[in-house]
């Protein structure tokens, strides 16, 4: 007990200030570990055919900015979880990731019409009215967020003491309750007519968790996952729309 209370006095006052210093989360784009690889769906196989061309737009990304997180708060003695808010998780060190969504999301979309084989072209485009297409896709990304609670039980303070028997047992610990909620905003517009023929917004939550030690394999492959349903998703509605109207 009086060494717990020597642990409060003294190594308490450090880990506050730690804590002050990185309560918002830096940015280390130089250092990652997990890549946004797009997989295509498995489909049956399509007999419509169109004669359009599709292009498809650069996606806005509308999302906040804001990651933060305040894991060492954990450290603070019997603190039971501490909450960490990653708005543009690809930007911050704790994920490691490389995404970038604007891109990234196109060039998906792309493959997964692509891969239907049912338009006489798809590409990609950075212009609002290119002449070579009849048909423009545009998508604004309003959310990509990952919400996670994470503890070790009220046991982080105690990797300071002397006397702790197992210092690095509570990197077994760690677990890491996740929700991962997106949010997109697709238009398709008919370039000679200047007309929105199909506007929809697409929403997907998903929540688990994970004892992470020191990875959090399981919570990126689940956003690299619901990123892609969302891609499927979309570019299922846009082959349906131009089935349904025989365009």
């Amino acid at each position: 007990m009086l060494s717990l209370m020597r642990f409060i006095s003294t190594k308490c006052i450090l880990g506050l200030f730690v804590f002050i210093l990185s309560c918002s989360t830096a940015d280390y784009p130089e250092i990652y570990s997990y890549k946004f690889n797009f997989v295509k769906s498995n489909k049956e196989p399509i007999t419509f055919k169109s004669k359009k061309k599709i292009a498809i737009q650069t996606f806005v990304d509308e999302r906040k900015s804001e990651n933060i997180s305040y894991m060492p708060m954990l450290y603070i003695p019997f603190m039971p979880y501490a909450s960490n808010f990653f708005n543009k998780s690809e930007n911050t060190f704790y994920y490691r990731l490389i995404f970038l969504p604007e891109i990234d999301l196109v060039k998906a979309m792309e493959s997964e019409l692509v891969d239907y084989n049912v338009f006489d072209k798809i590409f990609y485009t950075d212009r609002t009215n290119p002449k070579d297409a009849d048909f423009l896709i545009s998508c604004k990304l309003k959310k990509n967020q990952i919400y996670s609670k994470q503890t070790i039980y009220g046991t982080g303070a105690f990797v300071f003491l002397k006397e702790w028997p197992l210092p690095y047992l509570w990197l077994a610990l760690i677990t890491d309750f996740f929700t991962i909620k997106t949010e997109f905003e697709i238009e398709l517009k008919e370039i000679k007519t200047n007309q929105v023929v199909l506007r929809k917004t697409f929403t997907k939550e998903e929540s688990d968790w994970e004892i992470t030690v020191t990875s959090n394999e399981k919570v990126v492959n689940r956003f690299v996952l619901l990123n892609q349903k969302v891609v499927q998703e979309m570019s299922k509605e846009i082959i349906q729309y131009f089935e349904e109207n025989k365009k």
